[in-house]
């Protein structure tokens, strides 16, 4: 989702903000749709499928936030059948019937009838609190993944208003030296976002993420490099081919991530998946194929 927004913001501040020049502005939108529907296809079909354990796990976890019957065993659960006005044993962990215990008039909110009813389901267990409203997960990561794109589609669009010397690989020093800022920005906020709460500078400290330089040294400093390395040759990509062509081209990195995920980390099960995956790569590769023809030399 974010690197189809990243397409789709950057082509239109390329061809119709900066007119850039294509041969056919209905062409180059075709072929951004192609790229588009080939990265969302991508994204779609390299989701790992849960499997049984997995599933079971999620069940385990959830079961575990089942309201419990006071009693002199553990329950599972309150179980109601269709005339709440029935005396219903109740049982244990070993399914044993607890002499003289039974349950009366089960409250309507907390009985599903003839299941076991849980105070807190599955969903509610998939959500984030953000400003005192309880918000799914999946609509925080589409919203965070359309803003990344939205974003990140015009992370160039400064470069075109510098002068022509000062542009392409000139650009990275200034283009370091922002972000550079907004890292250090971002930790600040998070601080004092801390401070506000625990009202201790020590402890704001100890509340931040680990920088775990022991571990990640090797590896975040190599992903690093390989990211700048890419970066570098995206700026040489938006210098001649300009905005509209050269960043959305950029963004067929996705297409080698995911062969990394899908042959070597083995994300992807099942042939289904992986052909589908193979068959939106095609059309991601089309798209690139008809907007690189679109690019029209001043």
């Amino acid at each position: 989702i974010g690197s189809s927004f990243i397409v789709l913001v950057s082509f239109v501040w390329g061809i119709f903000i900066f007119d850039e020049r294509v041969h056919s502005k209905l062409g180059a939108c075709l072929a951004v749709a192609c790229m588009i529907g080939g990265l969302f296809g991508m994204s779609y079909y390299s989701n790992p499928v849960q499997t049984a354990d997995e599933e079971s796990s999620k069940q385990q976890e959830a079961d575990g936030l089942i309201r419990e019957v006071p009693n002199n065993g553990t329950y599972q659960g309150l179980v109601s059948c269709e005339d709440d006005k029935e005396d219903i044993p109740v049982r244990d962990d070993r399914g044993e019937e607890s002499a003289g215990e039974r349950i009366h008039h089960l409250p309507e909110e907390d009985t599903v009838q003839g299941h076991i009813a849980p105070v807190t389901t599955a969903e509610t267990l998939e959500t984030v609190e953000i400003f005192g409203r309880k918000v799914p997960k999946r609509t925080v990561g589409m919203m965070a993944a359309a803003f990344n794109g939205i974003w990140g589609g015009s992370i160039l669009v400064p470069m075109k208003f510098c002068k022509s010397d000062t542009k392409g690989t000139h650009y990275l020093i200034s283009f370091a030296i922002g972000a550079s800022i907004v890292t250090l920005t971002l930790w600040m906020l998070r601080y004092t976002f801390y401070l506000r709460h625990v009202r201790s500078f020590v402890e704001a400290y100890e509340m931040l993420p680990s920088f775990h330089l022991r571990v990640m040294w090797k590896a975040g400093g190599l992903s690093g490099l390989l990211w700048s390395i890419g970066n570098f040759f995206s700026l040489i990509s938006v210098e001649f081919l300009g905005e509209g062509v050269g960043y959305p081209l950029v963004q067929a990195s996705i297409l080698i991530s995911g062969l990394w995920g899908i042959f070597y980390f083995k994300e992807v099960q099942g042939s289904g998946r992986v052909s589908k995956w193979l068959l939106s790569s095609l059309l991601t590769i089309l798209g690139i194929l008809l907007l690189s023809y679109e690019h029209h030399e001043k």
